[in-house]
């Protein structure tokens, strides 16, 4: 599930823990800048400085002061994941490449962590892949395997 606030993880992982308790649910975020995982990890919220991002829509931090989010994460989500600039620029290509589908940075995450071999599958899967809200001409550049500027780096695949 991609994750920044944790609105979608600690949903998709109460309602799933619900039906089936045995079930894993994992968030996968980008290395800089990852609120939730850095507060899941200090076990209480805690501020991140947001930084530019191929996974912008997970970008900034979450309300210190609101701990829904965070406890329905930290109760209910097995696993948080990172994943690099590079190998969000090679999820978002795969996606669009292999499977025809435009997925902004966030959405694409899972399949980021997928393909970079930091998720272990074992058994059938379900993958959240939202968002068509990347600026075209950063998907064509990635379709086309070009380099594209995020902040100050250059990233590619």
């Amino acid at each position: 599930v991609p994750l920044s606030g944790g609105g979608l993880l600690g949903g998709i992982a109460f309602a799933a823990k619900q039906i089936k308790p045995e079930i894993r649910v994992i968030g996968v975020s980008m290395e800089q800048g990852a609120a939730m995982h850095e507060s899941l990890t200090a076990g209480r919220p805690v501020l991140v400085t947001e930084v530019p991002s191929l996974a912008d829509t997970p970008g900034g931090g979450i309300n210190l002061g609101h701990q829904w989010t965070f406890k329905l994460c930290r109760d209910f989500a097995d696993e948080t994941v990172l994943v690099s600039e590079t190998e969000i620029y090679r999820g978002m290509q795969a996606l669009f490449r292999r499977e025809r589908l435009i997925a902004e940075g966030g959405g694409a995450v899972g399949i980021a962590a997928l393909l970079a071999g930091k998720l272990k599958i074992d058994g059938p899967t379900a993958m959240i892949i939202s968002g068509q809200n990347a600026d075209l001409d950063q998907i064509i550049a990635v379709a086309r395997g070009e380099p594209v500027r995020v902040g100050d780096q250059l990233v590619k695949g």
